[in-house]
């Protein structure tokens, strides 16, 4: 019978990450709203960026390893991308209501918005697909930079390809 000894140190990371609560990366990376915000500033923010750019949203906690991973792999996807993507992070523990509003139940939950028509949201899927319906194109869990930079190159190319009336269908 086959000892598995790595199943241990495994088992061991996973538990340090999962319950380490410390902050991967500093305030300044991407903005993350507390208290102090709005859901409506937030909502407004979103909005004037997508006047610009694609935004990519992800929905975590400080308490949440696995957000911890995912907030790593964005910090390298912001400066990967350099302005052409704006990101957001959105603390389920300040903001309940408006991981609500958005239909989290389940943390990291990323998602990417390419455009807002008709006063709704229009997401990219993981395939390029683009719908109003975020469940659709959202990802639960942390995704690598491999999943994420494929989406944020088709999202940077719809921008960029997509007429300037986005919101008049």
């Amino acid at each position: 019978m086959e000892r598995k000894t790595w199943l241990i140190p495994l088992f061991l990371t996973v538990l340090v990450v999962a319950f380490s609560g410390c902050n991967v990366f500093p305030q300044s990376v991407f903005p993350q709203y507390g208290n102090d915000s709005s859901s409506a500033v937030i909502l407004e923010d979103i909005s004037s960026k997508l006047q610009e750019k694609p935004v990519l949203i992800t929905f975590g906690s400080e308490s949440c390893g696995a957000c911890q991973q995912q907030d790593t792999v964005l910090e390298y996807l912001e400066k990967m991308y350099d302005g052409s993507v704006y990101f957001v992070h959105i603390d389920v523990d300040d903001h309940p209501r408006l991981a609500g509003t958005f239909g989290v139940y389940a943390i990291p939950d990323t998602s990417v918005i390419v455009a807002e028509e008709n006063g709704q949201y229009v997401y990219m899927d993981y395939y390029g697909n683009v719908s109003s319906e975020r469940s659709a194109s959202s990802r639960f869990g942390p995704s690598g930079v491999d999943t994420l930079s494929r989406v944020l190159d088709m999202s940077v190319d719809y921008r960029n390809n997509t007429s300037i009336s986005l919101e008049n269908p």
